[in-house]
């Protein structure tokens, strides 16, 4: 696995200036609000509009603190390593990245450089969630752009570990557009000073894994060395927090929660009484969160396995979430546009970047990959509100759950379609998704009662041809549940089956339809074997046969006489009489060929002969003529 590669940090020094006091205090560092002042040239739209020609832009300064026993030497090695870990975090572009502006030197006397970020209007996570009214869809944004956020990290190339993952460290802009930050500060902090060990484990021992205390059995005396798999349950810590307003382990004191996560102890299940809409979201999200806390790192979801199982049960449970109005951002502009730019909504996807990723879903191959691209690209098209595509792109991963056999999350998709379309009076596509649930559905009543409504609404319509495959596909399934059966509940079902089938080979009238014809046939073939009626068999074999013959496909005609052949419903007189016929449409297939084939030649002669004739004579020589004889002549 290949290193980062280091990039030149920007400098800022000079070009920022820090309040004189803290806005806020964290364990190891002090923000400051800042603005920083750059570009000394005045472009066109800043002469137009009468801007001047610097810009000053409100920022963040973070400083580190210095252990008063860190002595020369301690803190060289803490700037490098400082360097090392801005390097990183400069070369990172998210959505849901802070962004690392850069550096600069001696802001407030300080030892080590300070680094410049965007100022986040909103603070942080955990400030927003005491001081505001979360509401279920505000909590699905933070959560999927949290896990887009580490989804991003965990991906590069080497994986990049957080390492202190809290709602601290997500900040939030004025549009609620989550971004985290402190890339690695917390991990130089404690390596650098180890007075800071146990002051760094008491402040974050509530977003802290089993593992990182097994060392010291919960005492803080060793430092613990972070991973992919702690930033999992510090992510699922994060999201306890987001739904239930709550610290993980509140009901444990901070000088206890060490030992007790060292023996065991996950979050507590919140005993409130929240709204109907967060008690339905928690009960969504918690199988998740306790995967997150499994104790056996190794057993814990990779972040494209979380981020993958949130996203479709968000999607299938909590899309009705996505049409309300997002953060009190929304309420109070009322519109998704605010001076005539338009805000993109800071909780998912947004319209054109859904279309994207349905687009790559349509290229790609793998499938595990086109499912987590359509549900991303349907909970887009979901907060957009645009619930036509949505719904569509629903249909297919319905059928894509089908194809895997894992019905029961293809009919929850299935369903989810069905109702849209049928408030929208797409009909054509409410058939396909009754069909496609009696498809997944095991129960056969559930199954009769999606094929019944299927052909009510084909009736309806006057929809005979679909009315037909919906009446042969009610039969198959009716079929194929009698061969489970037996005694007189299978006689039931070969009965309706045969009613059904029947029924098909009625509405398939008509020359366009011979194959199914055929195909409908050849399964009433084998039910009347079932009901031991050979000469029944025998009659629809011959029908079938005769069919495929009128089709004009040999092929086809060849293909259906071996499979009446493998059924043994044929006598000997019966497949000697259909070979004849093949070899009679054979005989008859080559005479039309060579007819064909000598009327081309015929044609191609007369064709050349009239090109031939039509052609202006060409000039001759003074002197000679021409000898139609071939050759030419003096005058």
């Amino acid at each position: 696995m290949s290193e980062p590669t280091t990039v030149a940090v920007r400098d800022l020094t000079g070009l920022v200036v820090a309040e004189a006091q803290p806005t806020y205090q964290g364990g190891f560092s002090d923000v400051y609000e800042g603005e920083l002042t750059e570009g000394r040239v005045r472009t066109l739209w800043m002469v137009l509009s009468g801007q001047p020609g610097t810009r000053r832009t409100k920022v963040a300064v973070k400083m580190l603190r210095v252990c008063r026993s860190m002595d020369p030497i301690d803190i060289k090695r803490a700037n490098q390593d400082l360097m090392d870990e801005i390097s990183t975090w400069s070369q990172l572009d998210h959505f849901n990245i802070l962004p690392m502006l850069g550096i600069a030197h001696k802001v407030h006397g300080r030892e080590l450089p300070s680094l410049i970020s965007p100022w986040c209007a909103k603070g942080n996570v955990h400030q927003y969630i005491r001081e505001s009214h979360l509401k279920a869809s505000d909590c699905l944004s933070l959560i999927l752009q949290a896990t887009s956020a580490i989804e991003y990290l965990h991906s590069r190339s080497p994986p990049i570990i957080h390492g202190d993952l809290k709602p601290d460290n997500f900040l939030l802009q004025y549009n609620f557009q989550l971004q985290l930050s402190d890339f690695g500060l917390s991990k130089i902090s404690r390596e650098e000073a180890s007075s800071h060990v146990s002051k760094s484990i008491h402040l974050n021992a509530r977003w802290m894994s089993p593992e990182l205390f097994s060392e010291h059995h919960g005492d803080a005396t060793r430092i613990p060395r972070r991973t992919l798999a702690s930033d999992i349950w510090a992510l699922g810590c994060t999201f306890y927090e987001i739904i239930t307003s709550c610290t993980p382990f509140h009901n444990i004191s901070d000088n206890n929660v060490a030992w007790s996560i060292y023996q065991g102890s996950i979050p507590v299940y919140p005993d409130d009484d929240p709204s109907e809409e967060f008690a339905h979201l928690r009960k969504t999200l918690w199988p998740h969160l306790q995967h997150c806390w499994t104790r056996d790192p190794e057993t814990r979801p990779s972040i494209e396995e979380l981020s993958r199982n949130l996203s479709h049960d968000i999607l299938v449970r909590e899309c009705c979430q996505f049409y309300g109005p997002i953060f009190e951002f929304e309420e109070r502009s009322g519109s998704s546009f605010v001076h005539g730019f338009e805000i993109s909504r800071p909780s998912m996807i947004g319209w054109f970047i859904a279309d994207v990723l349905e687009n790559k879903a349509d290229l790609e191959r793998d499938k595990n990959r086109v499912l987590e691209l359509l549900v991303k690209s349907a909970i887009g098209y979901h907060s957009a509100f645009d619930t036509n595509s949505a719904c569509i792109i629903h249909f297919r991963i319905g059928e894509l759950f089908t194809s895997r056999a894992q019905y029961s999350r293809a009919r929850a998709h299935l369903k989810l379609a069905r109702g849209f379309f049928e408030d929208q009076g797409d009909y054509n596509s409410a058939l396909r998704c009754y069909r496609a649930l009696a498809e997944v559905t095991k129960d056969l009543n559930e199954k009769v009662h999606w094929y019944e409504a299927a052909l009510s609404l084909c009736r309806t319509l006057g929809w005979t041809d679909q009315e037909a495959i919906t009446v042969q596909a009610l039969g198959n399934a009716i079929y194929e549940r009698s061969e489970l059966s037996n005694g007189e509940y299978k006689h039931e079902l070969l009965s309706a089956a045969r009613h059904w089938l029947t029924r098909a080979l009625f509405l398939y009238t008509g020359q366009a339809n011979l194959e199914l014809q055929v195909q409908v046939r050849c399964e009433l073939v084998l039910l009347e074997l079932d009901f031991n009626n050979k000469i029944a068999a025998q009659t629809h074999a011959s029908a079938a046969f005769q069919c495929a013959c009128e089709t004009g496909n040999r092929q086809f005609a060849e293909e259906v006489c071996y499979y009446l052949k493998s059924t043994e419903v044929l006598t000997e007189p019966m497949y000697n009489s259909f070979n004849f016929d093949l070899r009679i449409m054979t005989t008859e297939i080559l005479e039309n060929m060579l007819r064909s084939r000598s009327t081309k030649r015929i044609e191609d002669h007369l064709h050349s002969w009239v090109v031939l004739k039509c052609q202006p004579e060409p000039e001759q020589p003074y002197g000679y003529m021409h000898d139609f004889s071939g050759s030419f002549c003096l005058v």
